[in-house]
């Protein structure tokens, strides 16, 4: 007998290093002004600028570095994006992290982030500090993933928050619907960094037209 897997794409899960993250921690805890999403409202966690350039400059390249590996584990993904926008938009075009598409969410106890997708074509989000351990319910404080199987049948797959977790990266397609659940069984502050990879234009595309 022989097995066939149907093409499917996934996600890509990393950790940075303590340095950086006790770095990116120590941005948030000195200064960061207050950003504006697309996601605001009550008991919905406040996001917040990097302005470390050089906490930014390192996590580039931890993004940067994912970015690299996803293209090769998951070719069907970039395949896709390039039917999208068109090969030619593609050639003359490189992926890119911007300092304005990332953010940090302050998390605090009965918050919870909505169902919502991202805009570019990579995200992620990073775990700074976990202040607790998930303990019986597997939903409180969890990231969970929606998607659909090749029958059409709905899922989700929880990506569970502990404090051992902190430092750790997930790295997804920008399109892939995603919710983060409340917790209640601290009063600490969780923190987290999200952004968004996107597309940028090459500056030498139209200089002749």
């Amino acid at each position: 007998m022989e097995i066939f897997n149907f093409p499917n794409i996934g996600m890509i899960k990393t950790k940075i290093s303590d340095e950086l993250k006790t770095n990116l921690i120590n941005d948030f805890s000195l200064y960061s002004p207050k950003k504006t999403t697309g996601l605001e409202g009550s008991n919905i966690p406040n996001h917040y600028y990097i302005t470390d350039s050089k906490c930014f400059n390192d996590l580039s390249q931890v993004l940067l570095e994912c970015t690299n590996f996803y293209n090769k584990t998951f070719p069907n993904y970039i395949h896709r994006i390039k039917k999208m926008i068109g090969n030619e938009i593609v050639k003359n075009t490189h992926l890119t992290v911007d300092q304005k598409y990332c953010w940090y969410n302050e998390h605090k106890p009965n918050f919870f982030t909505p169902i919502h997708t991202h805009s570019g074509i990579f995200s992620f989000v990073l775990w700074l500090k976990i202040p607790y351990n998930m303990g019986d319910n597997k939903f409180s404080g969890n990231l969970s993933f929606l998607h659909h199987d090749i029958m059409g049948q709905e899922h989700d797959t929880i990506m569970t928050n502990e404090r051992e977790k902190g430092g750790t990266l997930l790295f997804f397609p920008s399109n892939l619907t995603h919710c983060v659940y409340p917790f209640d069984h601290t009063t600490d502050t969780r923190l987290s960094l999200s952004g968004n990879i996107t597309i940028k234009l090459n500056k030498t595309l139209y200089a002749n037209t």
